[in-house]
Formats: C-alpha cells, sequence, structure tokens
C-alpha cells in the first residue's frame, strides 16, 4: 500500500503520477475536506482510499501499521 500526503493541489498531481506506474492500493490524505474533494473524480472505481482530516501522530503511526504501508 501506498500512502500520499499532500496538500490540495500537490497530492492530485502526486496521485497521477503515481497511478501511470504503479497499480498499488493507495491512501491519500489531505488536512481539508476541499483538498479531499479535489480528489474524488480521480479516486472513482479505483483502489484509492481518501481521508480528509489533520491526523495526529498516533493517528498515522496506527495508519501504517494498519495499512501496511510500504
Amino acid at each position: 500500500m501506498i500512502w500520499i500526503i499532500g496538500g490540495t493541489k500537490d497530492s492530485r498531481i502526486i496521485l497521477d503520477e503515481v497511478m501511470k506506474v504503479r497499480e498499488d492500493d493507495i491512501i491519500v490524505s489531505t488536512a481539508t475536506e476541499y483538498g479531499g474533494k479535489l480528489l474524488e473524480g480521480v479516486a472513482k472505481n479505483k483502489n484509492i482510499q481518501i481521508i480528509s482530516e489533520k491526523l495526529n501522530i498516533l493517528q498515522i503511526e496506527n495508519m501504517i501499521l494498519e495499512k501496511n504501508i510500504d
């Protein structure tokens, strides 16, 4: 699993590039709902999960372990 942590526009650009070369499951996290909404069109019908909230250090550690982020 790949985890992209980004802002608004940069998350979309990075996601587009990663999807060109990888078929892994992907989590994209943004700190705001607006950032997440910008990704909705890209994420439809793909193995992409969008998280639109600020994560604290414990949430980050748990996500890495639970989702087997590499």
